[in-house]
């Protein structure tokens, strides 16, 4: 699905002192593959791989240009043409049509990100994860959602419309809701990552190496928790495939993070009303688990 750049021939140390070059190229990549998911509609016409080379080209490239106009230091604009494989000064014209517009980039991935899209996935994510967690918080001690249920408590049973006026939360309905995951279900943490990072430090983008690093712990954190979850359905044992959610660098880890997940209480509470009636059918007492 996604190769990162190996860097071959780059020793450890070298990488690690040029951490924020490191971080911007991977992020780069990421911005790629949110403006052009790898489960597209496409089909045999697909040409979002170039799309995203183009992409990640570009904002390579605009970001050297940048640190060129501010006179930076001649070993590191050398670096950054060696780590981001950016051709020879009077090779740029021949490279101009694998560009993509910085502002174009920019004004698509806004549009996205302002969106009822992102803005769906975003808040599924967060409620597959609180679901799993409240199925992990009864008798049956298993991390377990599914997306129909998810979405019904995201919806909920008030009316979606009062006095002629739409709830302001409200972002579509279930068919809405699946086709926005369905297209970005890969990609899917990194929305939420990038939604929960912008919110934690109230800032529109992520353009500060701390910002991006913390990203990408909290897009890896992310993606090992949806890994986790099991799923009721006959067919499959698991909710998300190791293939079906895109990787992270292998040098991102998210050891050291702990996001709290809040179960949903009135969930919990039905599901353990359940088991004690359905255990009281057969003559025995339960007592649930839930704190209230």
């Amino acid at each position: 699905m996604i190769t990162w750049r190996s860097y071959k021939g780059v020793s450890s140390e070298f990488l690690s002192t040029h951490r924020d070059l490191v971080l911007y190229d991977a992020f780069h990549h990421i911005t790629a593959f949110l403006l052009f998911p790898p489960n597209c509609s496409c089909g045999d016409s697909c040409h979002c791989s170039e799309w995203r080379s183009k992409v990640v080209f570009s904002l390579n490239t605009s970001h050297y240009n940048k640190s060129c106009l501010k006179k930076k230091d001649g070993d590191l604009l050398a670096t950054m043409k060696s780590l981001w494989s950016l051709p020879e000064d009077h090779l740029f014209r021949e490279k101009h049509d694998d560009a993509y517009p910085p502002w174009l980039i920019e004004k698509e991935l806004k549009e996205r990100e302002d969106g009822n899209a992102f803005k769906r996935v975003d808040r599924l994510v967060w409620a597959i994860l609180r679901l799993a967690e409240t199925h992990k918080a009864t008798i049956f001690r298993t991390a377990r959602a599914s997306k129909r249920e998810v979405i019904k408590l995201i919806l909920g049973t008030k009316p979606l419309k009062v006095k002629g006026q739409e709830k302001d939360d409200y972002l579509g309905g279930e068919k809405a809701h699946f086709d926005s995951f369905n297209e970005y279900e890969a990609v899917c943490h990194l929305i939420a990552a990038s939604e929960y990072v912008k919110k934690k430090y109230e800032t529109p983008s992520l353009n500060t190496p701390d910002h991006i690093e913390e990203f990408l712990k909290t897009a890896h954190w992310l993606r090992k928790r949806l890994l986790g979850i099991k799923t009721p359905n006959t067919k499959m044992k698991i909710m998300f495939s190791e293939e079906a959610l895109l990787p992270l660098p292998l040098w991102v880890e998210s050891d050291n993070l702990d996001i709290p997940l809040e179960p949903f209480q009135e969930r919990l509470e039905e599901i353990e009303n359940d088991v004690r009636e359905e255990l009281r059918k057969q003559g025995h007492d339960y007592t649930p688990t839930y704190q209230r």
